[in-house]
């Protein structure tokens, strides 16, 4: 069976070496994230990637080395976007003979990882790639014992309180709820339409251990970035969302940093994707589901 325990991370693809450093700056410098690994390349892993905390969220910026191999141009080609998402798993054997039961055909990178983790064909996960991974990563922060995420509640202008959700983006929500409730067997806690995005969401709680919620948007008008992406990409990871104290004090710090927010939105802020580097995010005052 399919038990998720916990987001693990979201991956944010970049081209090169030095268009990686440049997000990561970004993150520094409007999240101020704290940065706990530095990933190097390994035989079957031949990429660069960091490892920053926001919160309780982690993010991995990361690009590929060499472009002759099937993996690197998969992560060229997810440039300047959420690439995928990690979720933890009791183990990996478990996990893929029940995806393989649901005729789903999981993706081992590298036979030497084949009991650390797998992915999944977006082709086959409504066009998100999932990474089912068995480990925690590497000197991960959020597993020390003194380790909170109340600074960026408490002491940082922004007053994240916690992440909001994952949002993901389709042009079938009925299919999207179909595979998340049956596949997946997620429990569905919301449904509601969003005016001011444009769209139709579903949102689901995935996690025993450290839930977090996986949203679904369908676009419900067209020429809007949310149904820009869905034409282009055909889905995906499309936001991360946070949740904070107050959006008045969270749009005035990131004005100050000089980053543009998008206009017409009712209830959320967001950052402009040209000053993220391409990926959308956003932040909440109330629970999204």
């Amino acid at each position: 069976m399919f038990a998720p325990e916990k987001l693990l991370h979201v991956v944010q693809g970049a081209t090169d070496y030095a268009s990686r450093r440049a997000v990561e700056d970004m993150y520094l410098d409007v999240f101020a994230a704290q940065t706990y690994y530095e990933a190097r390349p390994v035989p079957g892993l031949d990429r660069d990637e960091t490892l920053s905390l926001i919160g309780e969220l982690c993010l991995i910026v990361q690009n590929g080395l060499n472009l002759d191999t099937e993996w690197n141009r998969l992560r060229a080609a997810y440039a300047g976007r959420f690439a995928q998402m990690a979720i933890k798993v009791p183990d990996v054997e478990s996990t893929e003979a029940h995806f393989r039961e649901k005729g789903l055909n999981p993706i081992c990178v590298n036979p030497a990882f084949k009991r650390v983790f797998f992915m999944t064909d977006p082709k086959e996960t409504l066009n998100v790639r999932f990474e089912l991974c068995a480990r925690d990563m590497p000197n991960d922060l959020r597993l020390r014992p003194d380790w909170s995420a109340a600074w960026w509640r408490d002491c940082h202008p922004l007053g994240i309180e916690k992440l909001g959700s994952i949002v993901t983006a389709t042009d079938d929500i009925a299919a999207a709820t179909r595979f998340y409730t049956d596949v997946f067997g997620l429990e569905q806690v919301g449904d509601r339409d969003l005016g001011d995005v444009g769209a139709r969401a579903a949102s689901f709680a995935v996690g025993d251990k450290a839930p977090f919620i996986l949203d679904v948007w369908q676009p419900t008008r067209s020429a809007t970035p949310l149904a820009d992406y869905v034409e282009r990409f055909g889905g995906g990871v499309y936001a991360v969302n946070f949740k904070v104290g107050s959006l008045t004090a969270a749009a005035t710090y990131l004005q100050s940093k000089g980053l543009r927010l998008v206009d017409a939105m009712e209830d959320r802020v967001v950052i402009d994707p040209r000053d993220t580097f391409g990926p959308t995010f956003m932040m909440v005052e109330q629970e999204l589901a």
